[in-house]
């Protein structure tokens, strides 16, 4: 009896330990275990078949793998931390204002362009009065995405919510000024403090889309 007991407990023990799990560590088993699924079956098919069907099966395999990455990222919300806004999901002890969503993506384009609109959704609540989008570290956005945005930002205007853009560089700045060039003229900040500051952008602060720059 008394083993069985200890069986037991010991089973618990391991699926406590699995739902403690960190999410980020969850996370990252995660893609390891799928890594080498991926080497797995390419290595069972150059051994049953031949060098070049398994090496187009683990090409096949990876660029699946990363359109399901690309097409489900990660919205970071962040929060102030002295002169920076680091993800809250990433640095313990960071509280986001109740009243504004500060989010920050790594690419938008057609494939992903529904998610990240449906998570920006997701995380406003009642209370939320202004969304900032920080592209600080977008490498790029497409023509589909921009429009989703101007969308978004109509959506959210009809609750009383205004989406704000901080930090426009590069090839954001450049699609977002041709895609959709008046949607975004009096929304667009330097910053992201100036984005939550009063609202009112600061001549010689701002870049403006539809206006030259």
């Amino acid at each position: 009896m008394s083993a069985a007991a200890s069986g037991l407990d010991g089973f618990y023990g391991l699926i406590q330990r699995h739902i403690e799990i960190d999410p980020k560590e969850r996370e990252a088993r995660r893609r390891k275990r799928t890594g080498r699924a991926i080497w797995v079956s390419a290595d069972s098919t150059t051994a049953l078949l031949d060098t070049l069907p398994g090496l187009f099966i683990g090409i096949a395999a990876s660029m699946l793998l990363l359109l399901q990455r690309v097409s489900r990222p990660h919205i970071a919300r962040l929060a102030r931390s002295g002169y920076a806004w680091p993800d809250v999901d990433r640095h313990d002890g960071l509280h986001p204002d109740r009243s504004s969503v500060v989010i920050r993506e790594a690419g938008l384009f057609f494939a992903n362009s529904d998610d990240v609109r449906e998570q920006i959704e997701r995380l406003r609540t009642p209370e939320t009065r202004v969304v900032v989008l920080d592209p600080e570290t977008s490498p790029f956005i497409d023509v589909t995405a921009a429009q989703m945005l101007a969308q978004l930002a109509a959506r959210l205007r009809q609750d009383g919510i205004e989406l704000r853009i901080a930090r426009d560089i590069g090839q954001f700045r450049d699609v977002m000024h041709t895609a959709v060039p008046g949607d975004f003229r009096h929304s667009v900040f330097r910053t992201v403090d100036e984005a939550l500051s009063d609202g009112t952008p600061r001549d010689g602060n701002t870049t403006q889309y539809g206006k030259p720059r």
